[in-house]
């Protein structure tokens, strides 16, 4: 009986590894500038400053802000934005 679980868990180890190989785990969003939901950005160019919701899978950063009463959303690639810092980073940013 100990043979044959011993058996049965070296298989399932074997196509775990070969799984690894050939299923690599998803890489996270590629993300130079280091942003995280709730940052404050701007774009290069100038114009408001924006609240970063989410960091697509392709690099992409997205959005929002308001003008005036309006609330705009929007997709920038990473090169178009800067990181305003005056402002504070994000508690998941900061320092302990």
């Amino acid at each position: 009986m100990l043979f044959v679980w011993r058996d049965r868990l070296l298989a399932i180890y074997v196509m775990q590894k070969i799984l690894d190989i050939f299923l690599p785990m998803p890489r996270p969003p590629h993300n130079p500038l280091h942003l995280h939901a709730g940052d404050m950005v701007r774009l290069r160019s100038g114009g408001p400053k924006m609240t970063v919701i989410a960091i697509s899978s392709n690099g992409y950063i997205h959005c929002k802000w308001f003008d005036g009463l309006v609330l705009n959303q929007g997709r920038f690639a990473p090169s178009t934005i800067e990181v305003n810092p005056t402002d504070k980073p994000s508690k998941s940013r900061q320092n302990p």
